[in-house]
């Protein structure tokens, strides 16, 4: 069984039979790594300074809180949740059937 170092030394180093050397598959792979983290990044980045720095309630959040802050009752809170849950075909559905 071959040792960690000798693993580690096709990973990242390779010699070809001309004596010149260059990345094994181990560069290759944290190079894609690094690349994805720089992109990954920059796409965060932009996406936090386009709204400016602020976090977004999802629809659902809203709901939750002012059903805390007691502006709305149990009843309505149930009634708003229910009609975010539904799906889009149940609510086209019951569009179509209301004329709304």
């Amino acid at each position: 069984m071959p040792s960690i170092s000798t693993i580690l030394t096709y990973l990242f180093y390779v010699s070809d039979s001309w004596g010149v050397h260059s990345m094994g598959a181990g560069w290759w792979v944290l190079m894609v790594l690094f690349w994805a983290a720089v992109i990954a990044g920059v796409v965060w980045l932009v996406r936090w300074v386009a709204t400016g720095g602020e976090i977004r309630e999802t629809p659902g959040e809203i709901l939750d809180r002012r059903l805390a802050d007691g502006a709305l009752t149990p009843e309505e809170y149930e009634a708003r949740r229910s009609v975010l849950n539904e799906d889009a075909s149940a609510r086209a559905e019951r569009e179509r059937l209301t004329g709304a």
